[in-house]
């Protein structure tokens, strides 16, 4: 499909019938136009915004595949303009995309809305510690950034607190002596070290960390503060940068750190100050969907909230990963030692013990709690030891002569339940019979953070771990065992100071989320509306099902509104307000079915109704023409098939030919294999049979990835090869001439047998039908993947390319065929033949195309 053509969508209801959309460049039914950054919409654009808007204005979303030229960005925003500013449904919109590029690319369009508005949207780039802590930039940290600053951040809080009653629990004056004994010019010698500088500003601070004044504390101890913090409540926590200081009202990093710095104000609270404020917030996934980061976002995200996720074919995974938790053996140890810690200090003097069983106690515990706890972590980490070196001595008769041989894999699972069955785990059973009950491990979690907090007064310079530990224990065991997949993992490591195994490998406990459908259903439910859309979401149906789209619906007051929640006061750990009295602070009261108080009466004045869902989908728009698209008809690329890398086999001299005779093309060629250890296979036969130099990819730092990747750009004629799964495939913009063909070879299927896989295949069946687990969690997402790596070739209208499928799967009558994945438009364009004819089919192409491959 190209230009004003489109197929029949249909718009899902809640009811469940559908509705025709109208064709391609139907009439305007909303004002928009004054939201359109650019002077006119494609045909495709502006459907897509009256679809959005109608969407939007009855609470559902937009699902949307765009191809690239469709115009997605604008057309998200545009409608969400309108949205914003010409009903009352929404406060505010969100957009999470995880691609730095396409993060760029949503500033860029958004200041091109507001260079035409009198009242521009404010606009604000949310990025992370790491980008924005001026210690961190100037690498003054000697550990991580998000330790080092909840520590600062802790202690300054103690400091700056008041004791007058006022509405605010800290004291601005106070908090205003701290930053003046931290100034540079201060008559100190604490201000005698180098001053602080990063993104071309000076701080009006050194770069060491500043101790309070003595007659500030009342500790003994030397209490290091952080003075950007103590600057942001000197400011009542406000903030020095308004979003008069961004480009076009959209605040970025740069004006952040430009503007708060030499201010002496923490950059990311500042940020923090304007998120309150802000139209438009353009974030990444974690923003959204992450538990930890969302404490950021959580107070301006609600239902008067519209939300554009953006590259959300990527959304299952990434948010799999995200609900995902992982224990390391590390931090076993360290909140093993956070229990034994306080224990100690205990066990020093009478007053000791008195004071910290006084403290427990405001946590309903005792003393012989920390006891049991210390006894549990101890066995823990005994037993993980033992069935890691149980498993390795299975799997390497020699551990450490298998490390010199390289046979060591970089990644190994130890599955803790077979993974088609719905059983406990291994280390859930192990506790059970150990005498650790289910409501002990469970209690972990407020056992944690009640040492965190005592031991914050008594040794306030450790870091502990212990609170966050027992969260995840917690969670262990309440998390159930179709959705969650328990396992040991080994990743690769060479200490060898290390004893055992630990020379080679470090261990963990993983709880893996299997299934986030339920869990992202829930978030779109919360949610006032949106548009979910990429360049591969196809088919519609499994994607709404993956994501909880499917059966999305909300609370209805039956026309009333919610009550309004309680006014939590934002008091920072290290404050002792009011000590906790009863649960673990992951919420509010419960009544003895361990429901919220109320839920019952609530539901009673509540009815669910069921959220619209639309669709469409809008195929490529630039020119047929200057394409080629080749499906070359080859056994499918399978292990069984292929062989190993050294073999000689049929199928791979097939594959091998086929490969010469596209990176033969004029400019660069890139080719994508399923697997790094295929990658290599390639890029080693293609040096030996074509004249253009030949880079590989291989697993590796960003900073290496993006090393290569200029290395391929450098030059006009080389062929980078890769694994489609990696990440050179999404993402990278291939405009102009930087890529003038592209080779998927195979379906970029995961491995299969690995135990993780499978038990999602098995939560995937118990959801969805046995029938379709295959196809939902692993078809379906391979084949987008090969459709974005397919992708990277025509970027724009000019642009001139050649994209071909190696694989007989991708044809319509072969054995385990996924034609049918490919969107019905897109079908019709490609061309099904033998690798025999690609040396003819090349040059005829270059010849209709002389411009091709060169800039």
């Amino acid at each position: 499909m190209s230009g004003d053509e489109r197929r029949d969508e249909t718009a899902v209801t809640g009811d469940g019938t559908a509705s025709h959309a109208a064709e391609g460049d139907r009439e305007s039914e909303h004002d928009w136009h004054g939201f359109f950054g650019y002077e006119e919409p494609y045909a495709n654009q502006a459907d897509a915004i009256e679809a959005a808007i109608d969407a939007g204005e009855e609470g559902g979303y937009l699902v949307m595949e765009g191809a690239c030229g469709t115009g997605k960005t604008m057309a998200a925003l545009a409608a969400a303009g309108h949205l914003l500013r010409n009903t009352d449904r929404y406060d505010n919109v969100v957009v999470a995309t995880p691609v730095k590029q396409q993060r760029r690319q949503f500033i860029q369009d958004l200041r091109a809305i507001n260079a035409d508005l009198d009242e521009p949207f404010a606009g604000l780039a949310l990025v992370g510690k790491p980008a924005l802590c001026p210690y961190e930039r100037a690498d003054a940290f000697d550990r991580g950034v998000q330790d080092a600053c909840e520590d600062l951040r802790e202690t300054t809080a103690g400091l700056v607190a008041g004791d007058d009653g006022g509405e605010a629990w800290w004291d601005a004056g106070r908090a205003a002596e701290l930053v003046d004994s931290a100034k540079i010019d201060a008559d100190s010698w604490r201000t005698l070290d180098e001053g602080l500088s990063t993104a071309g500003v000076d701080a009006p601070y050194s770069t060491g960390r500043p101790a309070a004044p003595e007659a500030m504390t009342e500790s003994d101890r030397e209490q290091v503060f952080c003075p950007f913090e103590a600057d942001w409540y000197a400011r009542e926590k406000g903030s020095p940068v308004s979003f008069a200081d961004g480009e076009s009202g959209v605040v970025t990093t740069e004006e952040l750190l430009a503007g708060a710095v030499p201010a002496g104000t923490c950059p990311h609270r500042a940020m923090g100050a304007l998120l309150e404020d802000a139209d438009v917030v353009v974030g990444n996934y974690n923003h959204l969907f992450d538990p930890r980061t969302r404490v950021l976002t959580d107070g301006v995200v609600d239902e008067r909230t519209f939300v554009i996720v953006d590259e959300a074919h990527r959304l299952e995974g990434r948010v799999r990963d995200l609900l995902s938790d992982r224990i390391g053996s590390v931090s076993l140890r360290r909140a093993r030692n956070d229990v034994a810690q306080l224990a100690s200090y205990a066990r020093q003097s009478r007053e000791n013990r008195e004071a910290i069983a006084s403290q427990l106690a405001s946590w309903e515990l005792s003393t012989d709690a920390l006891a049991q706890t210390r006894e549990f972590y101890d066995d823990a980490i005994d037993w993980l030891d033992r069935r890691v070196e149980s498993h390795l001595d299975e799997e390497f008769d020699d551990l450490d002569r298998a490390a010199e041989r390289g046979d060591l894999p970089e990644r190994t699972e130890i599955p803790l339940r077979d993974p088609a069955v719905d059983e406990p785990d291994d280390f859930t059973e192990w506790a059970a019979e150990a005498g650790y009950s289910e409501a002990f491990c469970e209690s972990l979690h407020t056992v944690g953070a009640a040492v965190e907090d005592v031991l914050e007064t008594v040794d306030p310079d450790r870091s502990c771990v212990c609170g966050s530990v027992g969260r995840l224990m917690r969670n262990w065991w309440t998390n159930d065992h179709a959705a969650y997949f328990r396992e040991v993992t080994l990743e690769r490591t060479d200490r060898e100071h290390s004893d055992k195994w630990r020379r080679h490998y470090t261990a963990a406990l993983e709880c893996y989320d299997c299934l986030p459908a339920a869990d992202l259903r829930e978030r779109f439910a919360d949610l006032g509306g949106g548009v979910l859309m990429s360049a591969t979401l196809e088919p519609m149906d499994v994607f709404r099902e993956c994501v909880g789209l499917d059966r999305l619906v909300t609370d209805s007051a039956d026309g009333a509104d919610a009550p309004d929640a309680p006014d939590i006061p934002d008091v920072p750990d290290g404050v002792d307000l009011q000590g906790p009295k009863s649960g673990d602070g992951d919420g509010g009261a419960a009544n003895a079915d361990g429901e919220a108080a109320g839920a019952e009466s609530a539901s009673d004045e509540h009815s669910e109704v069921e959220r619209p869902i639309t669709e469409r989908t809008y195929d490529l728009t630039f020119p047929a023409a200057n394409r080629a698209s080749w499906i070359v008809d080859v056994p499918a690329f399978t292990a069984r098939n292929r062989g190993p890398p050294d073999s000689e086999s049929e199928v791979r001299e097939t594959y091998a030919y086929a490969l010469r005779e596209i990176a033969q093309s004029p400019g660069n060629v890139l080719v994508c294999m399923p697997s790094y250890r295929e990658a290599a296979w390639a890029a080693e036969r293609l040096a030996e049979s074509v004249a253009k130099p030949v880079l590989v990819d291989e697993p590796s730092s960003a900073e290496t990835t993006e090393a290569l990747k200029r290395d391929f750009f450098a030059d006009d004629g080389k062929v980078l090869v890769t694994s489609t799964r990696g990440t050179l495939t999404e993402g990278v913009d291939y405009d102009g001439a930087k890529l003038s063909a592209c080779a998927v070879v195979g379906v970029p299927l995961v491995n299969v047998a690995s135990p993780r896989i499978r038990a999602v295949r098995r939560a995937y069946g118990a959801a969805f039908g046995e029938d379709k687990a295959f196809e939902y969690a692993l078809t379906v997402p391979a084949v987008r993947r090969a459709r974005q790596a397919i992708g990277r070739v025509i970027r724009g209208p000019e642009e001139v390319g050649v994209r071909a499928f190696l694989d007989e799967r991708y044809t319509l009558d072969a054995p385990r065929s996924v034609h049918e994945y490919l969107p019905s438009e897109e079908r019709e364009e490609w061309t099904t033949m033998t690798p025999m004819f690609l040396e003819q089919l090349v040059e005829e192409f270059a010849e209709e195309h002389p411009e091709w491959g060169y800039e």
